[in-house]
């Protein structure tokens, strides 16, 4: 058991392979947005979502709509 007010480091490390999906490190369905936590009076569950690295867009250099000067 950890003291309540106990500031905790969350590392997730993916296989190789995998990324760790952006945003989706949650401790009780609350985004851990720093890599750190700290522990309350209840339980906690912390979750990550990993996803494979075929998954991943890639990048031409490209951009749309082309560099400029825009007015909206």
């Amino acid at each position: 058991m950890v003291e309540s007010g106990t500031v905790l480091l969350v590392e997730a490390i993916p296989d190789t392979g995998y990324y760790l999906k952006a945003g989706s490190l949650m401790q009780n369905n609350t985004p851990i947005t720093d890599g750190t936590f700290t522990v309350g009076n209840t339980d906690v569950t912390i979750t990550a979502e990993f996803v494979p690295e075929t998954d991943l867009a890639v990048w031409d250099g490209s951009t749309n709509p082309t560099p400029g000067v825009y007015q909206v």
